[in-house]
């Protein structure tokens, strides 16, 4: 065929309408799904979280700022020579264009304020795929537990893919313990991000 007769093949499938199969389409690797901050809930009641840290107890709470001035963010209790243990899940449904087996990252973004406990501070995550029956799997999850600093920092914990397809649910908790035992630094866990990374095409 010529460079014409091209031309004009290519003109009557844009009147027509183009069409590919998503599997047709580049891969692209480890794009970023934002979870909003106000997505979270409390682990054990499934309500949203509070205003307030440990209310219900163990729960994080959820400070939303002065709009213009101050972005949302996530809060853990204040740790100060004891240590606090906040919790927070919430569920994700692998859009269409995931790729089946490809890479999944959960991403937290996180810091210790008002200083460094005195022992240390943990972030740790569980992730199961939802069945939609009675029973449930394994923790997916394949990272160990990471420290958390005063400098604000990405925790990434990679989930294992295998079997998981677009349209399977993830159960995600996240946990976070901050032990300031025989310190009266009263660390606070800040929380100013969360995002899931997919392999997708399309």
């Amino acid at each position: 065929m010529n460079l014409y007769g091209l031309l004009q093949g290519l003109k009557a499938q844009a009147a027509n309408g183009f069409s590919m199969a998503r599997s047709g389409l580049v891969e692209e690797t480890g794009k970023p799904y934002v979870l909003g901050l106000d997505s979270w809930k409390v682990t054990g009641t499934g309500a949203a979280l509070g205003a307030t840290a440990g209310t219900p107890s163990g729960a994080f709470g959820l400070t939303v700022g002065t709009f213009g001035t101050n972005s949302p963010k996530i809060a853990g209790e204040a740790a100060s020579g004891a240590s606090k243990t906040n919790k927070m899940r919430r569920q994700f449904a692998l859009p269409v264009e995931y790729v089946g087996g490809g890479n999944i990252t959960v991403r937290v973004k996180a810091q210790e304020t008002v200083g460094a406990a005195t022992v240390s501070t943990t972030i740790d995550m569980s992730v199961y795929k939802v069945d939609k029956a009675a029973g449930i799997g394994a923790d997916l999850c394949a990272t160990n537990a990471q420290d958390v600093t005063t400098a604000a920092a990405n925790a990434d914990f990679s989930v294992t893919p295998t079997g998981l397809v677009a349209g399977d649910v993830l159960d995600i908790e996240v946990n976070v313990v901050t032990n300031d035992t025989g310190g009266t630094v009263g660390t606070i866990v800040n929380i100013f991000d969360t995002e899931i990374l997919l392999d997708v095409q399309g």
